[in-house]
C-alpha cells in the first residue's frame, strides 16, 4: 500500500474519520470483507478480510444493501392459517383420546 499512499482522504464524505494514524490509499484495491453490520455512523462493525477481488474496478464498487428477510426466507406458506387450525385440531383429538383412556382405565379398575 506504500506505492498508493496520499496525503488527504480520497473521499468527499469523510467525516469522523481519525487524523492521528490514518494512512490514506489511492482506491485502486478492491477487496471482499466480512463484516456484523453497518453502525448508525455508516462504518462497519466488525471488518474482516476475505480477499483481493480482480474482477472488479474500484469504480464499480457500491455499497450493497442487505436483502430483506422475506427474500432470504422465501415465500409465506398459503396454508398458515390452514396449519394452525389442523395443529389445533390435532391438539384437541389427542386431549380427547387421553382423557377416554383414563376414562377407560378408570372404570376397569376394580
Amino acid at each position: 500500500l506504500d506505492t498508493l499512499e496520499i496525503a488527504k482522504p480520497p473521499f468527499t464524505r469523510a467525516v469522523g474519520v481519525p487524523r492521528v494514524r490514518a494512512h490514506w490509499v489511492r482506491p485502486e484495491v478492491v477487496v471482499q470483507v466480512a463484516f456484523t453490520e453497518w453502525t448508525v455512523h455508516g462504518k462497519l462493525r466488525h471488518p474482516r478480510l476475505l480477499g483481493v477481488r480482480t474482477d472488479k474496478s474500484a469504480r464499480e464498487v457500491v455499497r450493497e444493501m442487505p436483502a430483506s428477510p422475506r427474500e432470504v426466507a422465501g415465500p409465506e406458506r398459503e396454508t398458515s392459517a390452514a396449519s394452525r387450525r389442523e395443529r389445533e385440531t390435532s391438539a384437541a383429538s389427542r386431549r380427547e383420546r387421553g382423557a377416554s383412556a383414563a376414562s377407560r382405565r378408570a372404570r376397569e379398575t376394580p
